[in-house]
């Protein structure tokens, strides 16, 4: 059986139809387990109505705790052999679990990963893409992890994995904080002796509406230091490969990921200063911007990190006129 956990939290607009994707999986047996994490709309209804008309649907209620406490709930409720998750405003292929539990079972993996696209239309699929498989062992799994937090997007998305049992054990997420995925994939990952990666695009990355990822700037993004410091503890004994230097260009990435966020959406939370907020931010992107300029990453994020170190605001403007010609 496979066990996909959604974590729902006011998400009434989208829960039908990532549930829908869900329940047209060609793979069985697969369990959803909806967890609502104390909502405040319609979703806890939804979840249970969901759960009454489909037997393969289990609502479990819990008090508001954030992503990390609802997703480890789902595990302690989860019965397969297999665990996945999925972000209740996303959607899946209709083959997404065959070709995961697939994989895994074909290559005696302990975990299988597909690729990921960003979309912020309404249609059931985007465009896939059929590419290579990659099995990978030990230490090469986490050194592809980090090359594609680099390189990519969402690349400690757990959504994008399927992970055995066995890989998971006595792991759990960090409960109240957000960016908790970051060394929860990370640890997992480092369990995994083996592991197949396919770039077949089957998960569908809702970027609209009220997505997360679109918002102003909130006390609680300020989470991903945190996450980020984790990460380079739990790399710094690595000398595999780049696993820790590039664990620390995560870490001085975190600056301009705030700054970015904030030239694009604002500030959602009225408490935070943006002038002494863009300074401080700006102190940090400085003083990490060698290690940015020199590190492998793709010109256009270097050239963006070196224009906000030198002036914020001429950058801001830069990054609306660009978002109003379209280019953004």
């Amino acid at each position: 059986m496979v066990s996909v956990v959604v974590p729902v939290y006011n998400r009434e607009l989208h829960l039908e139809r990532c549930v829908s994707s869900l329940l047209d999986q060609t793979y069985e047996p697969i369990e959803i387990l909806l967890v609502d994490d104390g909502s405040s709309d319609s979703s806890g209804q939804i979840c249970d109505r969901l759960a009454e008309s489909n037997d393969a649907v289990r609502a479990i209620h819990e008090e508001n705790g954030g992503a990390g406490a609802a997703r480890n709930a789902g595990l302690a409720a989860a019965r397969g052999e297999y665990i996945g998750f999925v972000d209740s405003d996303d959607w899946i292929a209709p083959d997404m679990y065959e070709l995961l539990v697939g994989l895994v079972g074909e290559h005696d993996a302990d975990a299988a990963q597909i690729g990921l696209a960003l979309v912020g239309g309404e249609e059931p699929n985007g465009q896939r893409v059929n590419s290579r498989v990659r099995v990978l062992e030990g230490k090469e799994c986490l050194q592809k992890l980090m090359e594609d937090a680099t390189f990519g997007v969402a690349a400690f998305s757990p959504c994008r994995c399927l992970f055995s049992r066995r890989a998971l054990d006595s792991l759990s997420f960090r409960e109240g904080v957000v960016n908790e995925d970051i060394d929860f994939v990370y640890k997992a990952f480092s369990g995994c002796s083996r592991m197949v990666f396919s770039e077949q695009v089957e998960y569908f990355y809702f970027q609209g509406g009220d997505s997360n990822s679109l918002g102003g700037l909130k006390s609680k993004d300020f989470d991903l230091y945190t996450a980020a410091d984790i990460l380079v503890e739990l790399a710094s004994k690595e000398t595999y490969g780049s696993i820790c230097h590039l664990a620390a260009v995560k870490r001085a990435r975190t600056s301009l990921s705030l700054l970015c966020k904030i030239a694009y959406f604002g500030i959602a939370d009225a408490s935070i200063n943006k002038r002494s907020t863009v300074a401080s931010l700006q102190r940090d992107l400085r003083r990490d911007l060698p290690l940015l300029i020199r590190a492998p990453l793709p010109v256009s994020r270097k050239v963006l990190a070196l224009l906000f170190a030198v002036n914020y605001r001429l950058t801001e403007l830069m990054v609306h006129g660009a978002q109003k010609v379209g280019l953004g």
